[in-house]
């Protein structure tokens, strides 16, 4: 039993809310008790994932060294790297890409194995595209 099994009125566990706040901290401590690290909320979503969603790199880093799944999927089929790229967070998504995310998502909003991306397919373009309006992006740093 974890250490955050008690869930709220939206299905969070402590170690969700945590994760949402952006509190490494409480995220260490919670991870270092016991908590189930793939708990999920009332529509699927696990820690990494509201972490990534939230923007807090800090959290999801830890979650990921502590052996979060890097690819789960919510009850909607998006992944912690789907949130990144929603939201355009091209820290995260190049966080969650250096550490082995294996779907992404192409122009069409469907999840794709990255394997499957080839450098210059509209998948790649899109992606590209969309960070290039998040800020300036140096395009050698991103790794498909």
């Amino acid at each position: 039993m974890g250490a955050d099994e008690e869930k709220d009125q939206l299905g969070d566990t402590a170690l969700i809310r945590a994760s949402k706040a952006g509190s490494v901290a409480e995220v260490e401590q919670l991870v270092a008790s016991g908590a189930d690290k793939e708990a999920t909320d009332k529509w699927g979503r696990t820690s990494l994932m509201w972490a990534a969603r939230e923007g807090h790199a800090g959290v999801a880093s830890l979650l990921i060294e502590k052996g979060a799944l890097l690819d789960s999927k919510d009850l909607y089929g998006n992944t912690a790297y789907v949130w990144a790229q929603n939201k355009s967070d091209r820290p995260m998504m190049e966080l969650l890409l250096d550490a082995g995310v294996m779907y992404l998502m192409n122009a069409a909003g469907e999840l794709i194995p990255r394997d499957m991306v080839k450098e210059n397919a509209p998948e790649v373009k899109a992606l590209r595209e969309k960070l290039r309006k998040a800020g300036d992006m140096d395009d050698s740093k991103v790794k498909y």
